[in-house]
């Protein structure tokens, strides 16, 4: 008997739409696979959703940076993201002729100019200004005693304003109002190229009763440096006897003598009221110690050296002084290592021969005390370390 032969009904349209469908699912997972919302996540965690990268924090603490040729400047900054292996942090000087940087946001100085390093997370960026400048040197590890002496009218307003601007840099970064901006305001001497010469003020600690103080002559306290005309505005006409006249152009100083004229500059308690007052204080107008009330050794305690220097108590940013030892002088710790003191002052010429004027002196930590016989503690007056160094970097 034969057998009945059945033949099978397909429903194509039926089948035509189950296979558009595998199709459409197919073409999805294959795009979600190649994207990187999947790129490490194990096949199990697959259908999790993931969310994408975001910037937590993105703040470059750091101002405008300024730099000497050859130079060298670490950025400070926060930057971090809700997976920060997907960041993309990156650092880019526009201009590679002026300068570069490391994908930590080391910057070194080429050629002299102006030029910004651009800072990227994801889609944002930030600009950050970078001036190289020959108007300063590099930091070497010992202040250069040969440098020769400020001449007058060696800069334009246009350089005072630059300088002042990198010394403001410096003190900004080590923290204004701070122990460390102070110690940075006296570190400043180690970039500028010149020697400021001593000068002896004239008139405050010698005045008549009733007459005014002389501001900018010998004892300039106000922010900046005082080497352009321009300067001259800042002052108070009423308190001035002779000139005005910028550091490096010739005056008479009436301590010394009432006709020859000597190059201005800063004596020992007027440089180191300058260095305080730049930092982010204000002593005031007092001297180092020679009226015997206000005067700078009562900012702090008065320690012995001879019994600081065993204990190790003497910190950066402190002062010392000589009085009881050589007579009246004031001076400031500008750094320290295993072996010496690095004080910041203002000598007068009979000091030592080519060694005077404002500079960084170094100092055996075991003769420190042969010099200075207080140590002036600091540390309530500042209130606060900043971004305190024992030692400034050195740049080579």
């Amino acid at each position: 008997m034969a057998k009945k032969k059945y033949k099978r009904r397909i429903n194509y349209k039926a089948f035509a739409i189950l296979i558009a469908a595998v199709i459409i699912v197919a073409a999805l997972l294959v795009a979600l696979f190649k994207s990187d919302l999947f790129a490490d996540t194990p096949i199990d965690k697959v259908i999790e959703r993931v969310e994408p990268v975001k910037i937590k924090e993105f703040d470059i603490i750091s101002g405008d940076v300024y730099l000497a040729p050859k130079g060298k400047f670490t950025m400070r900054y926060n930057i971090s993201t809700t997976d920060d292996k997907k960041a993309n942090i990156s650092f880019k000087c526009e201009d590679e002729n002026i300068c570069s940087v490391t994908n930590d946001g080391i910057i070194t100085a080429g050629n002299v100019g102006e030029t910004k390093v651009v800072v990227s997370v994801l889609d944002q960026k930030k600009e950050v200004p970078v001036t190289v400048t020959d108007l300063i040197e590099l930091k070497p590890a010992k202040y250069d005693t040969k440098k020769t002496l400020l001449s007058c009218g060696q800069y334009t307003n246009e350089q005072n304003a630059l300088l002042d601007k990198i010394l403001e840099a410096r003190i900004n970064e080590a923290g204004y109002h701070t122990r460390a901006g102070v110690v940075a305001a006296a570190r400043f001497l180690l970039e500028f190229p010149y020697r400021i010469e001593y000068f002896s003020e004239n008139g405050r600690l010698y005045k008549p009763a009733g007459q005014p103080y002389v501001d900018g002559e010998g004892r300039y306290y106000h922010k900046g440096l005082y080497l352009s005309e321009s300067k001259f505005a800042e002052l108070d006409p009423a308190g001035i006897k002779y000139g005005p006249a910028t550091w490096g152009c010739k005056i008479i100083s009436t301590p010394s003598s009432m006709t020859k004229k000597y190059a201005n500059g800063l004596d020992c308690s007027g440089f180191i009221t300058w260095v305080v007052y730049n930092g982010g204080y204000d002593p005031g107008d007092i001297g180092a110690g020679i009226t015997g009330v206000d005067d700078m050794t009562d900012l702090g305690p008065k320690i012995k050296t001879s019994e600081a220097i065993p204990r190790n108590s003497i910190k950066t940013g402190d002062l010392l002084s000589t009085y009881e030892h050589t007579g009246e002088h004031i001076a400031l710790v500008a750094g320290q290592d295993e072996e010496n003191y690095y004080v910041a002052e203002s000598l007068w010429k009979g000091s030592e021969a080519g060694h005077y004027g404002a500079v960084i002196t170094t100092y055996k930590r075991s003769e420190l005390g042969k010099f200075f016989f207080w140590q002036i503690d600091m540390d309530e007056y500042y209130g606060e370390d900043g971004n305190l160094t024992d030692m400034w970097e050195i740049e080579r």
